[in-house]
């Protein structure tokens, strides 16, 4: 920052007066105090946004999660609009980080951010909240909204996976729970019903493929 300057010339034998000199050091000082104060405040900042954001992916934490989830909980009861929650899951992290390394386990989890952030709304809030765990609130959902959110989700991963010629593909599973604004429900009931979801649909995953395994040793 500069906030200005002062020039004294000196000519012939002329010099300045103890009081204008004790003038000098006092702005000096006063400039020195708000440096100082300006770069506290920097850091300061700084170490408020990491307290709250996942330093890899630059979404809220759990700390933060934890905050803005039951900030946006109370907008929506206050102004009787739905609250939706998703829970998101990446698929087979611990196999991309023992073929690959952890540099292509961290890609994928940026990538699960971003394709978050790409299709979540505006006012919605994105958080990793765990290794390969995440979460998106946001108020004014409709069932169709959630799930043409899920679709977009998928979309920007399908169109990732085809363009990074990675030697594996990023994927994720989702579920969601969407609180209309006539229910009463907590906010921590609509977190474990939206695991619950995630969960129900890794299991119908986990199914299908067994199913198609063993149709295959069958034929």
């Amino acid at each position: 920052f500069s906030y200005g300057y002062l020039v004294v010339s000196y000519e012939d034998n002329y010099s300045t007066n103890k009081t204008f000199n004790n003038w000098l050091a006092i702005l000096g000082n006063a400039l020195e105090m708000i440096r100082i104060k300006q770069k506290n405040q920097g850091l300061l900042q700084e170490l408020n946004n990491l307290y709250v954001h996942d330093a890899l992916t630059g979404l809220y934490n759990r700390r933060g999660f934890d905050s803005v989830s039951l900030e946006k909980y109370k907008k929506a009861k206050k102004e009787k609009k739905s609250f939706v929650i998703f829970a998101i899951d990446m698929d087979n992290l611990k196999v991309v980080n023992d073929r690959f390394g952890h540099m292509n386990g961290d890609l994928a989890l940026r990538t699960i951010g971003e394709a978050m952030q790409a299709v979540a709304g505006k006012e919605d809030a994105c958080a990793r909240v765990g290794g390969d765990e995440y979460n998106v609130v946001g108020i004014g959902y409709t069932e169709d909204m959630a799930e043409q959110f899920i679709k977009d989700f998928n979309g920007y991963l399908a169109d990732f996976n085809e363009e990074s010629e990675l030697p594996y593909l990023v994927k994720a599973s989702v579920g969601y729970c969407l609180l209309k604004s006539e229910k009463e429900r907590d906010l921590e009931d609509c977190v474990n019903a939206a695991d619950g979801k995630l969960y129900e649909y890794k299991r119908n995953k986990k199914k299908k493929k067994l199913d198609n395994v063993l149709r295959e040793m069958e034929g």
